[in-house]
């Protein structure tokens, strides 16, 4: 398993484990860190109880290597207790393009070479976002066949990877699924999340804003927005649990998944009840046509520049995210559907669950201990 002490990828291990598999972590070495320690200390956090600690196995690699780095010796030694790649890894940015292809396309190359060589079936997570900006009202669970443009770096390296594979599942030469989640946000129940990425990043933006200059909350804001735009977030316990129902069944093979929630709520919603969670009370949504929104952020994109202390949070944590709170696409799941019926279904995201979130990130400081005095929301 590659990406196995990140967010989704620890809460697959927890599911994989429980179910009496045994995971190799495919871990890069870093000095003064104990590798099987931190994997461990990465699983206690999402629950799993110690009794399944004997299932972990590390091995020393890095994707963006040939042949993921594997020392030679140890894959004379594993290969055959391996039979499926579980390929999570994965660079989440925006703005560093040369990165982002090295882990996310020339790693996905690296992972091809490591499955035809152990012969092992891959698991990939892709993006659903790897769609780019298609103008599709509608986007199925097939083969990208891109002809458009791309919103970021992030999803034009995603896609590139999963043609990749595409590619080689296409030829015979492997065998593969491909899971395409949305936006993962913390587990339904708990609140519980390793990453602050995506929904939270705004939501960070806010409450910093707040805990440095508490009167702001008492000042109008006005936000525009699109009607009809909806944000597809959906919890990692319901996206970990469709992952590993799916991937047990034969008929998987080959076939392509959107992990993503069918009834995803709208962009106003979710920022009306979370900025209110987050104190402001004086929040004015103004509705504008896509092409305005997206205008007035390349207007303030360039007048970020002009603030040194407040330019580049603007930038990545507002500016960055607005294409994706203008999407009014929805997401195809008839290929979950088809397989898993009515236990595709997901609960829907509603102000008690958004709630939970905001609840769980403030009192983990948005996993920053620089702003521990974000507990002010509580």
């Amino acid at each position: 398993m590659t990406g196995g002490t990140g967010f989704l990828g620890t809460f697959l291990a927890k599911g994989l484990l429980e179910k009496g598999a045994h995971l190799y972590f495919l871990v890069r070495q870093k000095s003064g860190r104990d590798s099987r320690f931190y994997v461990q200390a990465q699983l206690k956090r999402v629950g799993l109880q110690s009794q399944f600690f004997s299932q972990v196995h590390i091995v020393s690699g890095d994707t963006t290597k040939q042949n993921c780095g594997i020392d030679r010796e140890w894959f004379i030694n594993h290969h055959s207790d391996i039979n499926a790649i579980w390929h999570i890894a994965g660079l989440v940015d925006f703005n560093n393009r040369e990165r982002l292809f090295l882990i996310n396309t020339e790693g996905m190359r690296h992972i091809i070479e490591l499955a035809k060589n152990l012969r092992a079936h891959i698991y990939y997570v892709s993006t659903a976002y790897a769609v780019g900006a298609s103008r599709k009202r509608e986007l199925f669970e097939d083969a990208l066949k891109h002809s458009g443009t791309f919103r970021n770096s992030y999803e034009e390296s995603k896609y590139e990877g999963e043609r990749l594979l595409a590619t080689q599942i296409a030829s015979g030469d492997i065998t593969a699924t491909i899971f395409r989640p949305s936006i993962l946000v913390g587990h339904s129940e708990t609140g519980v999340t390793l990453s602050y990425t995506g929904y939270y990043v705004p939501l960070f933006f806010f409450a910093t804003l707040r805990q440095q200059h508490p009167f702001i909350t008492g000042l109008p804001f006005i936000i525009p927005y699109v009607r009809n735009a909806t944000l597809n977030l959906i919890p990692i316990d319901h996206s970990v649990r469709l992952i590993l129902a799916l991937a047990v069944l034969p008929e998987s093979n080959g076939k392509i998944f959107h992990i993503v929630h069918p009834q995803p709520p709208t962009v106003r919603y979710i920022f009306q009840e979370s900025l209110a969670e987050l104190g402001y009370r004086r929040i004015y949504f103004v509705p504008v046509p896509s092409w305005i929104l997206h205008g007035i952020n390349k207007v303030i994109r360039i007048f970020s520049y002009l603030f040194v202390r407040y330019g580049k949070r603007v930038r990545t944590q507002l500016s960055d995210y607005v294409a994706y709170l203008t999407d009014t696409r929805s997401f195809s799941t008839k290929n979950v559907r088809r397989l898993l019926g009515v236990a595709a279904d997901v609960p829907p995201l509603n102000k008690t669950l958004l709630q939970r979130y905001i609840m769980y990130a403030v009192g983990h400081h948005f996993g920053r201990t620089k702003y521990h005095n974000l507990s002010f929301v509580l």
